[in-house]
This record gives C-alpha cells, structure tokens and sequence, in this order.
C-alpha cells in the first residue's frame, strides 16, 4: 500500500475502529482474518492522537491561514456531496436500517473534518459494496457519476489537509508539532496495512467490508471514470514515455478509457458481480 495522506488515513483508521466498536460481528470477523483486539485498540490509541494534530499545528504556528480557509472549504464540498448523496438515497431506499448504517449519525469524533470525511468514506464503500444500494437509488451511469465525484472531491480535502499541516514559509520545520504529524502519519500508516491484509480475507463478504470503510481492490463497483484517468496521469508524469523508443504512446496517455493504447484499456469501467 503507498503512503497516503494524514487526513486519509486518519478518516479510514476512525472509520474502521468506529465499525469495529459499534459492530461486534465485524470485530469478529477481523479477528477471524487476522487483526486481533490488541491490534484494534492500538488502532484506537493512534487515532486519539492523531486528531488532536491539527489544531496543536494551529496552535502552535499561526502561519498558515489560507491553508486553514482551503481546507475548510474543501471539507464543505464534502459535506454538500454527503448531504447530496442522503438526498438521494432516502428517495429512493425503502429500509430505514440500511439507510442509518449508510449514513452512520453516531459518528461524532468532535472534530468536524474528521467526522464529514468518515462519513463521506463509509458512504463510498456501502455504494460499492452493498446492490441494493446502486440498483435502487440510480442507474448505473448515475451511481458511476457520484462516486467519481466524491472520490474526486474528497482527494481535494486530502490535498488540502497535507498543506495545512505541513511547514508554512515562515515555520520551524523542526517544530515538535511536525514531527508528531509525522510519526502518527507513519503509525497510522502501518496499521492500514495490517487492515488491508485482514481486509482481503473478507471479500466474500462486501457489506462487512462497506461498514469498515476499506474496500480492497476487486471488490464491489470500482470507483471508476476519472479515478483511473487521475492514475495513469500521475504514472505518466512519474514515468514519462521514452523519446527513443520505436513505438510512440497514444495522444491520450492520460485521459483514462478514451485512449486506444493498453494502458487506458486496462480495468476502466467493470460492471460488478455480487455472486
């Protein structure tokens, strides 16, 4: 798994110990796969670090407010997409039980981006993974469209909240408050990886996985269109084609299944299989 940002992994590592706590079967069956109780309330002692990071990082140098106002202004855009989302299903969804755990109200981590990019992961993975979910409230083109969008928007929340807490121009690098965010980001970081494997033994089981939050891939809908397109950007960017070499790569290297070279024809769009 590649290092992902603070906020990301803040957002999944909440989630996911916020599923175990108030979902005994779902503790079980990580536990089953792998992932012992230790190991969650480990999850559990990171994350009531981590989420204080943010604020001490204001507390402790005042230097970043644009980043401030550009992260709070990304979070809203989550939270319009949330609201978006709750619209949508309760018209269409007729179980109110399904509807609550989609939407999970008794996530109050007391920190408000934390709590809008919790609720915006688990309502991704229950589309992904739960049928009754996509078939009822859409068609496939719209389901496609909405989790295209919230995975866009919540990768700009992301971006934002790496730049809120990194060093500002005039700030001390070595502050203590960076490196603390450093080491929770590195922390937080192994513990998915350790979700991740537990993750994969329950692919048989996508609804457990839509409740924890971490989708691992293969399973349930893909988040599909422009996800793709923004990976093979940023790997030709990384990699750039070689001038020397005889076959050249099509025009649009970047623009995801429009491209005619085996690249963009890779996975693109899959229609899902829940057998």
């Amino acid at each position: 798994m590649m290092s992902a940002p603070f906020f990301q992994l803040l957002g999944h590592t909440y989630l996911a110990i916020h599923a175990c706590d108030n979902r005994p079967e779902l503790a079980r069956a990580l536990l089953d796969a792998g992932l012992d109780q230790s190991r969650i309330k480990e999850g559990a002692d990171i994350v009531a670090r981590a989420k204080t990071l943010p604020d001490r990082r204001l507390e402790e140098a005042e230097d970043n407010r644009i980043g401030e106002h550009n992260l709070h202004s990304a979070i809203e855009e989550v939270e319009m997409w949330n609201q978006t989302m709750e619209f949508r299903i309760k018209r269409a969804l007729d179980d109110e039980t399904l509807f609550e755990t989609v939407f999970a109200r008794e996530i109050h981590p007391d920190e408000h981006s934390l709590e809008v990019i919790a609720r915006a992961l688990r309502v991704l993975s229950m589309v992904r993974t739960h049928p009754t979910l996509h078939e009822q409230f859409g068609t496939g083109r719209t389901v496609r469209d909405l989790l295209i969008r919230g995975n866009t928007i919540l990768g700009k929340s992301f971006t934002a909240g790496g730049n809120l807490l990194s060093p500002g121009a005039i700030s001390d690098p070595d502050a203590e408050v960076f490196e603390a965010i450093e080491e929770a980001t590195d922390e937080m970081q192994r513990w998915m990886e350790d979700l991740d494997v537990a993750a994969r033994e329950l692919d048989d089981r996508p609804e457990l996985l839509g409740e924890l939050g971490h989708v691992p891939e293969d399973v349930g809908l893909p988040l599909g269109g422009t996800g793709y397109s923004i990976t093979l950007h940023e790997r030709s960017e990384r990699h750039p084609p070689d001038p020397e070499a005889e076959e050249k790569p099509d025009p649009s290297w970047t623009i995801g299944r429009q491209g005619r070279n085996n690249e963009n024809l890779g996975k693109g769009w899959i229609e899902p299989s829940f057998d």
